[in-house]
C-alpha cells in the first residue's frame, strides 16, 4: 500500500524565509508543500488543498495576524499548528499558549530543529487519529433476551458474548460473580428458605 505523503502549508509573509522553509522540508523528504503570505490566503489555500500540518508565522501582514489565523484554522479544519516567530517575549508566548499550539520554534532556526519538530508533530497527530478511529462505535446485533450476539464473521451465527469477544478481540473471559449479583443471590436464597415448610421431629 502506498503511503500518502503529508501536505504542509507554510504561512509566512517574508518570501525568502518561506522559500528557505520549503527547501528545508523538501530536503527532508516533505515534498508536498504550499505557501501563503496572509491569513486570508492561508484559509483560501486550505479550502483548495487540504493539509496535515500548518507552519504559522505569528507576525503576518493584513487584517489577520498569525494567532487569529491559527484560531480560524483550528476552528474550521482542526489541524496541528507549529508557530514560527522571531519574538519569544512573555507577551508573545502567553498569546501563543492560548491557542495551545502543537509546536513553537523561534527564528532563526536550524534546519534539523525545524524538521525534527515537524516529524514529531506529524507522528503525534497520526497516533491520535489512529486512537480516535479505534474508539469509533462498531454496531453489533444483540439479542435482548438471551444476550447472544450475531457474529457476521462466522456465517452470521448467534454466539455468546464470551465467544464473540474471543473471536473479535484478544480478550477471553473469566467467570466471576459481581457484588450486585451476590446480593441478589443472597436475597433469593433467603426468600426460598423462608418459604420452605418446616417439620417438627416431635
Amino acid at each position: 500500500m502506498k503511503t500518502i505523503e503529508p501536505h504542509i502549508l507554510i504561512v509566512e509573509d517574508e518570501g525568502l524565509i518561506a522559500l528557505d522553509i520549503e527547501r528545508c522540508l523538501n530536503q527532508a523528504g516533505f515534498e508536498s508543500t504550499s505557501m501563503a503570505s496572509t491569513g486570508s490566503e492561508a484559509l483560501m489555500t486550505l479550502d483548495k488543498q487540504p493539509a496535515e500540518l500548518v507552519l504559522m508565522d505569528i507576525m503576518l501582514d493584513g487584517k489577520m495576524d498569525g494567532i487569529k489565523t491559527a484560531e480560524a484554522i483550528r476552528t474550521k479544519y482542526k489541524l496541528p499548528i507549529i508557530f514560527l516567530t522571531a519574538y519569544s517575549d512573555d507577551k508573545t508566548v502567553d498569546e501563543v499558549k492560548m491557542i495551545q499550539p502543537d509546536g513553537f520554534i523561534t527564528k532563526p532556526f536550524k534546519s534539523k530543529d525545524l524538521v525534527s519538530i515537524v516529524k514529531i508533530v506529524l507522528f503525534k497527530n497520526q497516533i491520535q487519529a489512529k486512537v480516535g478511529n479505534e474508539k469509533d462505535c462498531e454496531e453489533i446485533d444483540l439479542c435482548p433476551y438471551c444476550k447472544s450476539v450475531m457474529n457476521e464473521d462466522n456465517n452470521e451465527k448467534w454466539v455468546s458474548i464470551e465467544q464473540f469477544l474471543l473471536d473479535k478481540t484478544r480478550f477471553c473471559s473469566n467467570h466471576f460473580v459481581c457484588l450486585t449479583c451476590i446480593e441478589k443471590l443472597k436475597e433469593h436464597i433467603s426468600k426460598n428458605l423462608g418459604d420452605s415448610p418446616h417439620y417438627d421431629n416431635n
